[in-house]
C-alpha cells in the first residue's frame, strides 16, 4: 500500500511540473490562451505555482490579459496554500494597491507570513518598510537583522543594504 502511494505522489508531481513546463514553453511561444488553460489546470489541482504563473500573466502591466482582480485572488489562494511566492506578491498588491485598496498593514502582515519562511524578497521588502517607516514604526536595526536575513536567502538587493 505504501509504494502505491509513494508512486501516486510521484505521478502527480510529474504531472503538476508538465503543466507548468508546458505553460511556460506555451507561452514562451506565444501560445498565452494555451498557458492559461495549463496553469489553470495545475492551479486547480492545488500547485500553486500554477496560480502563482497565471495571476502574474494577470498581473501583466501591458498585458492583454491584465485583469489585477483576478491576480489578487489567485495570489490569495497561493498564499493560503503556503506558497511564499504568493504572500509576498500579495504583500506587493497591498503594499501598491494594485487590484485592491492600498493597505500598507495587511501588506507588512504578508511579507512578513513570507520572510519568516525563509523568502529572501519578502525579508528586503519588510526590511525597507521598516528602514523607511512605511505602514510600521521606522526602525533601522530591525531593518538591518531583516536585510541580513534576506541576504542570507539570496537577495543581492538586501546584501547591498547591510
Amino acid at each position: 500500500m505504501k509504494k502505491i502511494l509513494i508512486l501516486i505522489v510521484l505521478v502527480l508531481g510529474n504531472l503538476f511540473a508538465d503543466l507548468i513546463n508546458d505553460g511556460l514553453e506555451a507561452y514562451g511561444n506565444g501560445e498565452d490562451t494555451k498557458a492559461i488553460q495549463l496553469w489553470s489546470e495545475s492551479c486547480e489541482n492545488g500547485n500553486m505555482e500554477g496560480c502563482n504563473h497565471l495571476a502574474a500573466l494577470y498581473n501583466e502591466e501591458y498585458g492583454k490579459y491584465k485583469d489585477r482582480k483576478k491576480a489578487l485572488t489567485l495570489y490569495e489562494k497561493s498564499c493560503n496554500g503556503k506558497s511564499m511566492e504568493g504572500c509576498y506578491n500579495l504583500g506587493l498588491f497591498y503594499n501598491e494597491g494594485k487590484g485592491t485598496k492600498q493597505d500598507k498593514q495587511k501588506a507588512i502582515k504578508y511579507f512578513e507570513k513570507s520572510c519568516n519562511n525563509k523568502h529572501a524578497k519578502g525579508c528586503h521588502n519588510l526590511g525597507l518598510a521598516y528602514s523607511y517607516g512605511d505602514g510600521v514604526e521606522q526602525d533601522k536595526q530591525k531593518a538591518m537583522l531583516l536585510y541580513k536575513k534576506a541576504c542570507r536567502s539570496g537577495s543581492i538587493a538586501s546584501c547591498y543594504k547591510i
